[in-house]
């Protein structure tokens, strides 16, 4: 079992120390030569606002963090990204904003004032496309920075694909392997909640190439691209019908989001040619990522599989770690999804009874069928994902990292190894919180070999607060990746 240290809550301070100019670091153990690139991480480092604390974990002003490994030295950089709410606030010197779990400060009457106008922290993701490097979040537009020394260059309007009226972008887009297309999607909520899809191939202005109407206001953070189609799961995280004191801005979207099981789930099948939508019904659950989908032709399937929660435990986990330690407990699993284009009833079945979170797959390229899902396991239900993982869909083995006393591992971005045959022929880069040193680590592992644990450590300068997501650029070729 996991270990009931609290450490982990070192990872959800504040810091606002930036560093402009790289620092060097110092490697512990053998890290591959073949690494040349940067590793960019991103995440909430704001949690308090000149004093006032923020109460979800998904609010805290975004932070780029750039790890180069290669010639000489590892070197380290981190920046704010300088939203506009970012800016504001240091120059009020004091919270002017809500956020998606934290209400606008002041009084009701101030509130209803500022009902909605939110904050964009820019802190979920962070892709280079196209020679761009880009900072995301689903409540608004992407934020464009320099790679080279982190700093803002303004927001991204997609060549005005992005309108004022619906300007909101997944965190999480999909590129098509085959186009180098990254493909994505921002959601409109209203009388009738919509999911507006766009194309942004490379060289090109990007295109919305649909509008789809959602079965209920559902909060969706991930997508998944098939050869064929765009796949949405619509799990029931819904706003109420009539949401007042969220309309009234007395309550975040956050607050007013509730686990409604008798909703079901809705899985989407959206044509990427056409933009016609087929939804179909599965039992209820709880999803934020899909670890992977794909055309099955021989049985005229679309597969799905992904991270899902039979609880809503999750909601609640991501205000407790804002006060202190965690204390409801949750329990997660890979489930697989069958879509049947006929319209028989979507199958399910459960591919690995363990909670599983963060999940990637080599390459990134989903348009295809994985075998190896990389990600985190966690034992303590009343804990956060901490050891680095790799489930095999096909014979369901799971192998972990050592489980390390006070050290809580990030999501872990796989490279492939040079001559890789396999997708076992990974590196997986993870930035670990080593409590007992109040501390980060970039740790790398072999994907081949998690048991025998990290192969090389590097000490970050300081604790890099809890982030989410993050993407391995190499140096000899531009980045067409994204998760």
């Amino acid at each position: 079992m996991d270990t009931p240290s609290t450490g982990y809550l070192r990872g959800f301070y504040s810091l606002e120390r930036e560093r402009g100019e790289p620092a060097e670091l110092t490697a512990e153990g053998q890290v591959p030569p073949e690494l040349r690139g940067t590793l960019y991480r991103i995440g909430p480092a704001r949690h308090d606002i000149y004093g006032d604390r923020l109460a979800h974990w998904f609010d805290g002003d975004g932070m780029v963090h750039a790890i180069e490994l290669g010639d000489g030295p590892p070197r380290y950089r981190n920046r704010f990204v300088q939203h506009t709410a970012h800016v504001e606030e240091d120059a009020a010197r004091r919270r002017l904003y809500g956020s998606y779990g934290t209400p606008a400060p002041g009084g009701a009457l101030n509130r209803f004032r500022r009902r909605k106008i939110r904050r964009n922290p820019a802190n979920t993701n962070v892709i280079v496309h196209d020679g761009k490097l880009l900072a995301l979040c689903e409540g608004g537009r992407p934020w464009h920075l320099d790679p080279a020394d982190l700093s803002t260059i303004g927001e991204e309007a997609l060549g005005g694909a992005l309108a004022e009226s619906d300007a909101t972008f997944s965190a999480h887009p999909c590129v098509d392997p085959s186009t180098g297309e990254l493909w994505n999607f921002g959601s409109s909520f209203g009388r009738q909640p919509t999911l507006h899809f766009y194309r942004w191939p490379p060289g090109g202005a990007a295109i919305r190439t649909a509008t789809v109407a959602l079965p209920f206001p559902a909060l969706i953070h991930d997508f998944a691209l098939t050869a064929s189609s765009i796949v949405v799961v619509a799990t029931p995280m819904v706003t109420p019908t009539i949401p007042l004191a969220l309309m009234f801005g007395q309550t975040s979207f956050g607050e007013a989001l509730r686990y409604k099981p008798e909703l079901g789930v809705y899985v989407g099948i959206i044509d990427r040619e056409s933009g016609h939508a087929h939804w179909h019904r599965a039992d209820p659950f709880l999803c934020f990522h899909i670890a992977n989908a794909y055309d099955d032709p021989e049985r005229g399937e679309v597969v799905v599989d992904l991270c899902a929660y039979e609880d809503d435990g999750f909601l609640s986990i991501a205000f407790e770690v804002m006060r202190g330690p965690i204390q409801t407990g949750t329990s997660g699993q890979i489930r697989r999804l069958r879509i049947d284009r006929g319209g028989r009833p979507v199958r399910s079945s459960t591919l690995l009874r363990h909670s599983f979170e963060f999940p990637r797959v080599l390459d990134d390229r989903i348009t295809q069928r994985h075998r190896i899902i990389y990600g985190l396991t966690w034992d303590d239900p009343r804990g956060l994902p901490r050891r680095p993982s790799a489930f095999d869909v096909d014979t369901g083995e799971l192998t972990r990292a050592p489980l390390v006393e006070n050290e809580w591992a990030g999501e872990c971005v796989p490279v492939a190894k040079a001559g890789a045959t396999s997708e076992r022929d990974a590196w997986l880069l993870s930035v670990v919180l080593n409590a007992a040193a109040d501390r980060s680590e970039l740790q790398i592992f072999d994907g081949a070999d998690l048991p025998s644990g990290a192969i090389a450590r590097i000490p970050l300068p300081h604790v890099m607060p809890f982030g989410f997501h993050g993407n391995w650029v190499a140096s000899a070729e531009p980045a067409l990746t994204a998760q």
